[in-house]
C-alpha cells in the first residue's frame, strides 16, 4: 500500500494545484455585476447645474423631482449631487420644510423640485434614455441657525442616508 501510495502522490499534486490554479483565476475574474458597475456611467454627465436652496412651505408640499440620486459630496456648504433621471430636468430647487426635529442636531426634511425641459417633437425618441447630472447647493439658507458651527441634518428625499451640514465659519 505505501508502494501505491508513492506512485499516485505526484499525480494527486498535481490534480490539487490545478485545482487552486483554476480557483484562483476564477475568483479573481471580473463578474458581469462588476463590470456593469466599472462600466457606468456609460454616457458623459451633462455640466454641472447650479440650484438655489431655500426653506418654503408651499415648496415643500410640491411633488419631488422624478431623479434617482446616485451620490453626493459636500464641500463646505456646497452639497454636490450625482443624479440620472429619464427626464431632461431644468431650475432645480432644493427645498427644506420650515418645521424641524427637535434633537440634536436637528433634523430637516428636504425635497428637490425641478421643472421638466421644453423638448422637441422631432427630437423625441419612443425609447427613454437615462439623463446624468450634477447639481450644486449652497445649503446655507437651510441652516437651523446662521451661527458658525451650528450642525443640522438634511434629510433628502431620494438619499437613504441623513446629512450632516454644519454652518461654516
Amino acid at each position: 500500500m505505501v508502494v501505491l501510495l508513492n506512485a499516485q502522490y505526484p499525480i494527486l499534486m498535481k490534480y490539487i494545484q490545478l485545482s487552486l490554479l483554476l480557483l484562483l483565476v476564477f475568483s479573481c475574474s471580473l463578474s458581469k455585476k462588476s463590470t456593469i458597475t466599472l462600466t457606468y456611467p456609460s454616457k458623459n454627465p451633462i455640466s454641472m447645474q447650479q440650484g438655489s436652496a431655500k426653506i418654503d412651505p408651499v415648496g415643500f408640499e410640491k411633488e419631488a423631482a422624478p431623479l434617482a440620486i446616485d451620490s453626493f459630496q459636500i464641500e463646505g456648504a456646497t452639497l454636490r449631487i450625482y443624479y440620472t433621471s429619464t427626464t431632461a430636468l431644468e431650475n432645480f430647487e432644493l427645498v427644506g420644510s420650515p418645521n424641524i426635529a427637535k434633537s440634536f442636531p436637528p433634523i430637516r426634511a428636504c425635497k428637490i423640485l425641478a421643472s421638466p425641459k421644453p423638448s422637441n417633437k422631432a427630437s423625441k425618441n419612443n425609447d427613454q434614455q437615462l439623463e446624468l447630472g450634477i447639481l450644486a447647493f449652497d445649503i446655507k439658507p437651510l441652516a437651523n441657525k446662521m451661527i458658525a458651527e451650528s450642525p443640522i441634518y438634511l434629510q433628502i428625499e431620494g438619499i437613504a442616508e441623513k446629512i450632516l451640514f454644519v454652518y461654516p465659519k
